[in-house]
């Protein structure tokens, strides 16, 4: 019963992040006709993102907290339909004020989903939770894919883009009903679970553990790290080849497709590795990509191999640190899962930046020598983690 139950939350689950990964992508190639709508310029609807990115931090930093008290499913519930209400303001909304309420509230939504749906696979497949949350994160890159192909037709077809992002609602509303169904027969059970982490809670505050520092200092570098390199490949290549923009942009997507394959190809090799053994694959690869990309800067298919072997690398990283999780933290791991996600989302915030302000301030072989830092620093943090978990996994020998 309860595998059948695990079973249905995860088919919901990544449903609601192919539903995530459709809105999000979706999002900016409809800014212009945001912008039309709403007698506004594409440079100003730009603050929807910050708007979303505000409310997806509050949510998370607060999210360990709220779900030990209210339990997964209600704030599953919630951050769904808040999704959907969002996404509802969003194609109907005419001036620029409301527009960014409701994406505030679309980044409240998006942060409980993300929070929560790696929580609940992680936990709900405990010794299979690599090969889970991958499966979870590349139907996420399936939406992410179809996102603008959709807005594409829909333009071609209908003339308005934003009726990608009314379907999405839909679809977010729809698995709003369909959680809130399966939160109401396990209502008593989340309840005890609730007195049980509340307790636990007090003998073993969160705070000072230093696991969770420490996946949350490499969940800061593995986010920051693959959105730095995706985000300024195609600059980085037509400033080192003189590639057109077009055909740089056409390349860069390469990076792109190859994290999903790497998250395909983690999905097996979770069948094979321990999760130590696949972090140290995957830091090795990147290593020896950050090194291919820093000497092989001012060549293009030299530069588009390490960027795709970095990609292939990358791809399992994130959903690897989240499948440490339950393993290391218990009944504490919603509100170590909190610090540790926000980590992630606070490096996807600051190190695109910064990357981007030394790709362009100073040099395309300084933004190399930063990826190549970065990635360093997430081995010293492994090689770290490793000491830490093996250490902890001998006291019991000990005594």
């Amino acid at each position: 019963m309860n595998r059948s139950r695990n079973r249905v939350i995860f088919v919901i689950t990544c449903i609601s992040f192919f539903s995530f990964g459709i809105y999000s992508a979706g999002l900016g190639p409809v800014i212009l006709e945001l912008a039309d709508r709403i007698g506004s310029t594409p440079a100003a609807i730009g603050i929807i993102f910050t708007a979303i990115y505000t409310g997806s931090l509050l949510t998370q930093i607060t999210s360990g907290w709220l779900t030990t008290k209210f339990g997964r499913m209600t704030i599953m519930t919630i951050s769904i339909l808040l999704i959907a209400l969002g996404l509802f303001g969003l194609v109907n909304v005419k001036s620029l004020g409301l527009l960014v309420s409701f994406c505030f509230v679309i980044g409240l939504g998006q942060g409980g989903l993300d929070m929560v749906s790696n929580l609940i696979v992680s936990q709900a497949y405990p010794e299979k939770s690599v090969a889970f949350l991958n499966i979870l994160h590349l139907v996420y890159g399936v939406g992410s894919t179809l996102g603008p192909i959709l807005v594409s037709l829909f333009i071609k077809y209908f003339n308005r883009g934003l009726l990608v992002e009314w379907v999405a609602g839909v679809m977010f509303f729809a698995l709003g009903l369909v959680f809130l169904f399966i939160h109401r027969e396990e209502k008593v059970v989340s309840s005890e679970t609730v007195k049980v982490e509340l307790v636990e809670d007090k003998q073993t505050p969160v705070f000072t553990n230093v696991l969770v520092w420490l996946l949350g200092a490499m969940l800061f570098i593995v986010v920051g790290t693959q959105f730095s390199v995706g985000s300024w490949a195609s600059i980085f290549l037509t400033n080192t080849t003189g590639l057109s923009p077009e055909k740089a942009s056409m390349s860069a997507s390469l990076y792109w497709m190859f994290i999903s394959i790497g998250r395909v190809l983690a999905i097996f090799l979770s069948n094979k590795l321990t999760q130590m053994k696949m972090l140290f694959v995957n830091i090795a690869g990147s290593i020896v990509g950050s090194i291919l990309f820093l000497i092989t800067t001012g060549a293009y298919l030299p530069s588009l191999i390490s960027l795709i072997f970095i990609g292939l690398s990358f791809g399992g990283f994130y959903p690897l640190l989240l499948s440490f999780m339950p393993k290391f933290f218990g009944k504490n791991v919603d509100k170590a899962g909190s610090i540790i996600i926000t980590s992630g989302t606070v490096g996807g915030m600051i190190l695109p930046s910064l990357a981007g302000n030394i790709l362009n301030s100073i040099s395309p072989a300084a933004f190399a020598w930063a990826i190549l830092f970065f990635i360093s620093s997430l081995a010293v943090l492994s090689l770290i983690l490793n000491r830490k978990t093996s250490q902890k996994e001998q006291l019991p020998n000990a005594a």
